[in-house]
């Protein structure tokens, strides 16, 4: 994604949000707590997307939107942290993320439970600079519909034409499967002395590419 929202102003909340707090909520162990210490700033919740502040539907999922900034110290954030706060915060988070005068989103498309999250059900975006010019909300009917266009918005891939939230978000999960197959290949590859099983594995890897290839398509 190449754009920053503009949220509306009776959304917004701009309360502090004290590590103490969520480390008491997730009973947190030293070393979350060291990754809070070494890579972040400040947290705070800046606004509350709800059907009383963008005037929209109500949906029972999600029933509100949290915009949740926090003010790193680095520019890579542990993902422990993000689903430190998603355990802590029982509502659906927007992260946005500030670094160094750069702004990125990063929110979990996942409805599993939030203490079992991991790296691949996060989506995020590219950082841009803060001061670039910010776009609207996009046009939803209810809350869900927001959800889901704000996550697609922060996706790799395009939506296809016919195609629901729901098989998005599966050949989403199958690209990401296949990519780690298609990495582990080429570390194989060039570890391989042997040109046979070096010609074996070359082959399986054009395969995998042709199938993120087709998996990438918009249509």
């Amino acid at each position: 994604m190449d754009k920053l929202y503009s949220f509306p102003k009776n959304c917004y909340v701009g309360s502090i949000i004290s590590k103490t707090k969520i480390y008491q909520q997730i009973e947190a162990n030293t070393k979350i707590k060291n990754l809070f210490t070494k890579q972040v700033s400040k947290i705070i919740w800046s606004y509350k997307l709800a059907p009383d502040t963008i005037n929209l539907e109500a949906s029972s999922s999600p029933s509100e939107i949290q915009i949740i900034s926090i003010k790193l110290m680095v520019e890579d954030i542990a993902i422990e942290i993000l689903q430190a706060i998603d355990q802590a915060i029982p509502s659906t988070i927007i992260f946005e993320l500030q670094y160094h005068n750069k702004i990125k989103y990063v929110a979990s498309y996942s409805a599993n439970n939030k203490n079992t999250k991991t790296q691949t059900d996060y989506l995020q975006s590219c950082w841009l600079a803060e001061d670039t010019k910010k776009t609207e909300l996009p046009i939803a009917l209810n809350m869900q519909q927001m959800h889901q266009s704000l996550l697609l918005s922060l996706s790799p891939l395009a939506p296809r034409q016919y195609e629901n939230f729901n098989e998005f978000i599966e050949r989403l999960l199958q690209l990401q499967y296949k990519q780690q197959q298609a990495k582990k290949l080429t570390k194989k590859i060039y570890k391989e002395k042997q040109i046979n099983r070096k010609i074996e594995l070359n082959y399986k890897l054009n395969l995998i590419t042709k199938e993120i290839n087709k998996l990438k398509q918009g249509e």
